[in-house]
């Protein structure tokens, strides 16, 4: 076989290569793109017809979700279910606390008070971790 005609293969191989790539970004961009025109229609359909209505929430910004950006899909849901369910995990019942104690720590304004509040805030937090550190342990497969 020529050095030549190796060549040739090559950079044919590698033109395929780089035509798949392009068709299936374009693929891929194209499915989003029809998904979330039918979901934008069924949205509108469904405001049409008013079954968008008298929901909980109607009208109020969405909830602020941002502390699920690290935690998988399948936490996120169970976590949101047992929180509309009124049982959330302990955790996250330490860390309104700890939330609470951290304001009334900034409103202190004598030393006493602030010296009280802060080993609150250091008690709560060792709690939080110790926390944590179980449903991590528990969640690991």
């Amino acid at each position: 076989m020529s050095s030549g005609s190796f060549a040739f293969r090559s950079y044919a191989l590698q033109s395929v290569t780089q035509l798949f790539e392009q068709c299936r970004r374009k693929t891929k961009q194209s499915m989003t793109q029809s998904l979330d025109r039918l979901v934008e229609r069924q949205i509108q359909k469904a405001l049409a017809q008013g079954k968008l209505r008298g929901i909980e929430g109607e009208g109020k910004p969405l909830p602020d979700r941002s502390g699920e950006v690290y935690t998988d899909i399948a936490t996120s849901v169970a976590f949101r279910i047992m929180a509309e369910a009124g049982a959330l995990p302990k955790e996250f019942k330490i860390k309104k606390l700890l939330e609470t104690a951290q304001q009334s720590y900034a409103e202190a304004t004598d030393d006493d008070a602030k010296r009280v509040v802060m080993a609150l805030i250091a008690d709560l937090q060792q709690r939080y971790n110790i926390a944590m550190e179980a449903r991590r342990r528990f969640m690991a497969p």
